[in-house]
């Protein structure tokens, strides 16, 4: 049986009417079976040759905007339109579905470095849903095989993964305090030897501590740093037209905000949040909280949080941590652009996030800001510190 969100089965690609074309920027690998079919084609050497890199077996991309060769004018497959979609290359035909097995769980997703698959799965306001497959076959594709670091709870893996999804998708309390509960909950694991866990009663909230006073200039030191890092990737990818659209706003809020010298860091911030309605709305408006939650669950899904790592609360400080980067993206989109509507906002941050962020495997240890956060500060201040 395989695992998956209810609406997997009803992606479909939009083709040329996307905003940001999967075709572009990355390698596309031909799978051997696919590119012995490209070779027995009569017209192989005239005009398919060119487009193929014959060393690797992959399609060359066009020097001028890292487009796929194969992709026309009118932002539609030649090899689609010519072969049918059976001859695709394989990685073609899939994404952005894809398929992992954690110990004796098999699932498929969409990957998120998608904006359809982001509209369909993470912005209708039921909370995300996953289902077993009715198919009884597993599709013939390559399954990734997730190993985890050696942990006392991988048994667990699977109760563990459920109960926070339940924790986090609780709308009888607010984000922050679901994400409070699920730190208190993952605590209680790291801390007990059991043969099995329950769903806890009650959120446990800490406000022993001032989590607000005199941190402004540590989140922009944070955020500093971050875009810092975001800009650097995308100028190594700078005639990717996805990098270039992001590079821009990354370079205005760069120069607007965090190097504007005439304010004082706390007052800019403040000043900032003011003047983009966005953000504002995207804050007080608490009806998108659903777009966030979704995200949260169907992250935790993928990756069958929280065993990743030897300690389960490391998976939720790296959680935190990706959020706080779309946050950021957020803030960043919402001031380029003051009229964008907000669902169209969280949307585009989150699929900036996957694409560039995770295709370019950016981590805490490259912020040492986050990372001495992290180190001097309980798990409960980092969500307060995180979602203020």
């Amino acid at each position: 049986m395989i695992l998956q969100p209810k609406h997997f089965e009803k992606f479909i690609c939009i083709g040329a009417a996307c905003k940001y074309n999967c075709c572009q920027g990355w390698r596309i690998r031909i799978d051997v079976e696919t590119y012995a079919k490209y070779r027995n084609l009569i017209d192989f050497a005239q005009e398919w040759q060119d487009k193929i890199n014959l060393d690797n077996k992959s399609i060359k991309l066009k020097e001028s905007n890292q487009e796929c060769s194969f992709l026309g004018q009118d932002k539609l497959c030649e090899i689609y339109k010519k072969l049918g979609p059976d001859n695709m290359p394989e990685i073609c035909k899939q994404f952005p579905r894809y398929y992992r097995i954690f110990g004796d769980k098999w699932t498929q997703s969409l990957d998120l470095a998608c904006i359809p698959a982001i509209k369909l799965l993470l912005t209708s306001v039921a909370p995300i849903e996953f289902v077993y497959s009715d198919k009884e076959e597993k599709p013939n594709v390559y399954w990734i095989r997730l190993k985890w670091e050696d942990s006392k709870v991988k048994k667990f893996h699977n109760q563990l993964n459920e109960i926070c999804i339940k924790m986090i998708q609780d709308r009888t309390y607010s984000l922050e305090e679901r994400l409070l509960w699920v730190a208190n909950f993952l605590e209680y694991v790291d801390q007990n030897e059991e043969n099995t866990f329950d769903l806890m009663d009650e959120v446990v909230v800490d406000d022993s501590e001032d989590f607000i006073a005199g941190k402004t200039n540590l989140k922009m030191a944070i955020y500093s740093e971050i875009v810092d890092d975001m800009l650097k990737v995308c100028g190594q990818k700078n005639k990717d037209i996805i990098f270039k659209d992001y590079e821009e706003k990354l370079k205005y809020f760069k120069m607007e905000i965090l190097e504007n010298k005439d304010h004082k860091p706390k007052k800019l911030f403040y000043n900032l949040i003011k003047n983009s309605k966005t953000f504002v709305n995207y804050k007080k408006n608490k009806s998108y909280n659903h777009i966030i939650e979704n995200y949260i669950a169907y992250k935790m899904f993928v990756q069958d949080f929280p065993v990743g790592a030897a300690m389960t609360t490391d998976e939720l400080r790296m959680l935190l941590f990706k959020l706080d980067i779309i946050n950021l993206n957020i803030l960043v989109l919402s001031f380029y652009n003051k009229s964008l509507d907000i669902e169209e906002v969280i949307v585009e941050a989150i699929y900036f996030f996957e694409r560039i962020v995770m295709g370019a495997k950016i981590s805490t240890i490259m912020y040492p800001s986050w990372n001495r956060w992290f180190k001097n500060n309980s798990l409960f201040a980092t969500i307060k510190f995180m979602t203020n």
